[in-house]
């Protein structure tokens, strides 16, 4: 993947501020007290002149970018990079989340199994934690059972 080229970079910030050729010149003139043109803002973004330190420390400050970000194309790529991942992060998590409820959703219990859980444990069922319902289940079965853990872990005890 090759390192976006200032010019490009340029135009993608100002349109990122939503920002004409000749905003950007005017608030480059308003801030530095230059004499831009939209014109010249133009030739930076085709590539035709590559624009100087003054330049690059004025496109840094009213574009909100660090200054090695302009100056350096390594700075550059990284730069890219972190914004890439801070505006795709969101939606990647949200497509996540949404596919995975959808795919448990999908493949979970049907209606009419929650409900035999509720009519086998009662409304305790939804509330409780493991630990108590296998509790409150050993504290139920049978005397055949009693000599299971009390742990929930539903193992007999090992005779040798």
């Amino acid at each position: 993947m090759g390192v976006m080229d200032i010019g490009e970079l340029i135009r993608e910030l100002r349109a990122a501020h939503g920002w004409s050729q000749g905003r950007l010149a005017d608030e480059i003139n308003t801030v530095h007290g230059t004499t831009l043109t939209r014109e010249y803002i133009a030739r930076w973004e085709r590539g035709k002149v590559t624009p100087r330190d003054f330049y690059l420390a004025a496109l840094s400050s009213v574009l909100d970018v660090p200054l090695g970000v302009l100056e350096d194309p390594m700075m550059r790529r990284e730069f890219l990079t972190d914004v890439a991942g801070t505006a795709i992060a969101p939606v990647i998590a949200s497509d996540l989340l949404a596919r995975g409820f959808a795919g448990r959703l999908a493949g979970g219990p049907s209606t009419e199994a929650w409900e035999a859980k509720l009519a086998a444990y009662g409304t305790e069922y939804m509330s409780l934690g493991a630990d108590d319902i296998n509790a409150a289940s050993q504290a139920n079965s049978s005397s055949s059972n009693s000599s299971w853990t009390s742990h929930g872990c539903g193992r007999r005890p090992h005779h040798s």
